[in-house]
């Protein structure tokens, strides 16, 4: 069973107190969508357009403010389509539709973090592709030490794309 087609190593760097844990996914999604932005400058500009279909799903899905294509659909017993605002009726498909479900989806995510004091430590878990990112933006949000590639650690010798897999061995015997 596979969920992740990437064969990342899990990581951690012990002891790092809650308060400033919790502080590290949401600089790295401020770094992440920022970062994400010039990737998609670079896709569109070879013809992707990829961002601006799921723009534009969002703007439709958000249109009229009563909640979401799924909400909407149940209400007004509608089919999910794409909702579009013809100006000539009778003309196309004037059929009414609820718009498809958008959901915005963050470039990194985190487990609930534990039920500890802030001044608590403890260990930070993250994937090995991000490993410089993280350590920057680790000494970005403290001062109180420098940490380096000497202070990260193997969490698991399980892979990111066999975590599921080995999950489901476990929970589904």
């Amino acid at each position: 069973m596979t969920a992740s087609p990437f064969a990342d190593a899990f990581l951690y760097i012990p002891d790092i107190p809650l308060s400033i844990a919790s502080q590290v996914l949401p600089t790295l999604n401020h770094v992440g969508a920022n970062e994400r932005r010039d990737v998609e400058d670079a896709l569109y500009a070879r013809g992707d357009v990829d961002h601006i279909y799921r723009k534009w799903l969002e703007e439709m899905d958000r249109r009229d403010g009563s909640g979401s294509g799924l909400e909407r659909r149940g209400a007004g017993n509608l089919t999910l389509g794409y909702v579009t605002q013809d100006a000539c009726p009778g003309v196309g498909d004037d059929t009414l539709h609820a718009p498809l479900a958008y959901y915005d989806v963050p470039d990194f995510i985190a487990s609930i973090p534990p039920q500890v004091a802030n001044d608590a430590p403890i260990d930070l878990v993250f994937v090995d592709f991000i490993a410089n990112q993280l350590l920057q933006i680790l000494n970005s949000v403290q001062s109180a030490k420098m940490y380096t590639t000497a202070d990260i650690q193997t969490y698991s010798p399980v892979l990111a794309n066999a975590v599921l897999g080995v999950y489901a061995e476990h929970a589904w015997s």
